[in-house]
């Protein structure tokens, strides 16, 4: 009406696109600067960023920019430009259909991904509860993995020996490592009369006679190490092949072909550590050895004293930190040369799935922003239908129709809308979930749940979103709204 012409508004809307865009690139970088340091923290990387220094961030973030200008300056500057002023004024502007199913399907897509998002983070946190609750085969709780500096045999005793004398401290076990210490030694195992043509693949655990009850295995078959067969181990006068004997979990005894667990009693097998050949006098439960991403393979357990690498401390949960400084007292009085180290199995196993949980925290963020940006296109739609309803529900109230029916009005439309977005989000969401678990040798199913979950959040949020802006058209006078009609 002040006489604009149309590429002016145009060139006036693309110029305030442009520098909203601008601004909001400023806050981002400011931002991304602020939260470096916990993400080189989160990721356990050096990472900076170098903007000047990076002509590929340069180029990025011009094309960025360009690119956001036109696509979001787009709209405004083509058909609001070329709306009629007198229209506008008296808020009778007529939208195409291409316009409004556009908006509505630019809805659908930000409610599909927050519910890809909402669903993929349910299911990793339900690998992760899978992860802390799932049965090892050996017991993770209090215990104290300590590295051993040598294998003197007067020095091992003696730490035992007077670390036995606290009460809160159940077990002291020397070995190779803990159950899931990755410190198996890896080699072949066979039966001696089908010859080492026939090896497989096998993890070799050098452990002593404690070992079974501080990490609490279970037996099988068989008998477990007596104390005596160390001392016989370490010998080395008596003829190598009658220094030892072995105790293999059931996977080995599978791998051998054996059908029950009792055929393979007191039967020799080699071993590749030494091509060592001896009977196996016991077998225990298969445990795991490495994460749930591994199957468990077969595991053959030796006494080899001057292969014990790790003490494994059981330890009783009351007073813990006073047993750790005991622990730590008794350490330095014996190997006052080495720096003490330790590790709680528990927290080793978590280590783990280091990588899930910060896959987990990913999701969660990302779900979160996308719920975000979600509910702002949602409210903007609201917006602007209740503006292009104003005069039917002026109209409905006249003839009676409560604050309840309005919001039920504006409700059924965006209830369609979430809905659409979840059966396109939900066959998506198990593909890729189900092709991430894949990753996993042992793993939850999929459960209906976290459907029904995605859909419920997603359903309640966009009805609090639409009940805030339809509650505010519902409550509007009436001959305000039909003043101009």
């Amino acid at each position: 009406t002040l006489g604009a012409k149309r590429n002016q508004l145009a060139a006036y809307f693309l110029s305030e696109t442009f520098i909203l865009t601008l601004i909001a690139v400023v806050i981002s970088l400011g931002l991304a600067e602020w939260l470096l340091p916990w993400l080189r923290n989160f990721v356990q990387k050096e990472i900076y960023l170098e903007l000047f220094s990076s002509p590929e961030l340069l180029i990025f973030l011009v094309l960025l920019v360009s690119a956001a200008t036109l696509f979001s300056g787009f709209y405004p500057a083509v058909v609001l430009s070329g709306f009629d002023p007198a229209a506008v004024l008296k808020n009778k502007i007529t939208v195409q259909g291409g316009g409004s199913f556009v908006r509505r399907m630019l809805v659908v897509l930000q409610f599909f991904i927050a519910q890809v998002m909402i669903i993929g983070t349910l299911v990793i946190s339900d690998q992760m509860e899978y992860f802390a609750t799932r049965p090892l085969g050996f017991s993770r709780d209090a215990v104290v993995n300590v590295p051993l500096p040598a294998n003197e045999k007067n020095l091992l005793d003696e730490f035992r020996s007077r670390l036995q004398r606290n009460s809160n401290i159940l077990n002291v076990s020397y070995a190779v490592g803990a159950p899931t210490s990755g410190s198996n030694i890896g080699t072949g195992y066979y039966l001696p009369e089908e010859g080492p043509s026939t090896s497989r693949r096998v993890g070799i655990k050098t452990v002593d006679y404690h070992y079974l009850d501080t990490y609490k295995l279970k037996l099988k078959a068989g008998r477990w190490f007596r104390e005596g067969e160390e001392e016989r181990a370490a010998d080395t006068t008596i003829a190598k092949n009658d220094r030892y004997v072995f105790v293999v979990n059931e996977a080995a005894v599978r791998a051998l072909g054996y059908a029950s667990i009792d055929e393979i009693l007191e039967k020799p097998i080699t071993v590749g550590l030494n091509e060592i050949t001896a009977p196996v006098v016991g077998v225990v439960e298969d445990f795991h050895t490495a994460s749930l991403h591994d199957p468990i393979g077969p595991v053959v357990m030796m006494n080899y004293p001057s292969l014990y690498f790790t003490a494994g401390i059981s330890v009783q949960t009351g007073n813990l930190q006073e047993t750790l400084d005991f622990i730590r007292e008794t350490w330095t009085d014996i190997y006052p040369e080495y720096y003490f180290e330790y590790e709680f199995l528990d927290e080793h196993i978590a280590k783990l799935y280091r990588q899930e949980a910060r896959q987990l925290v990913l999701f969660r963020i990302f779900a979160g922003v996308s719920i975000f940006i979600g509910c702002l296109g949602l409210l903007g739609l609201v917006s602007f239908m209740a503006n292009q309803k104003l005069k039917e529900v002026g109209v409905r109230k006249v003839f009676g129709a409560t604050v309840s029916e309005i919001v039920m009005l504006f409700s059924k439309e965006f209830v369609r809308l979430v809905v659409i977005s979840f059966l396109m989000a939900a066959p998506l969401a198990w593909y890729l979930m189900n092709r991430w678990l894949e990753s996993f040798e042992y793993h939850i199913d999929i459960h209906w749940s976290v459907f029904a979950i995605g859909l419920t959040t997603t359903l309640v949020i966009a009805l609090l979103t639409v009940s805030y802006r339809s509650v505010k058209a519902g409550l509007a006078n009436p001959v305000d709204t039909l003043r101009t009609e």
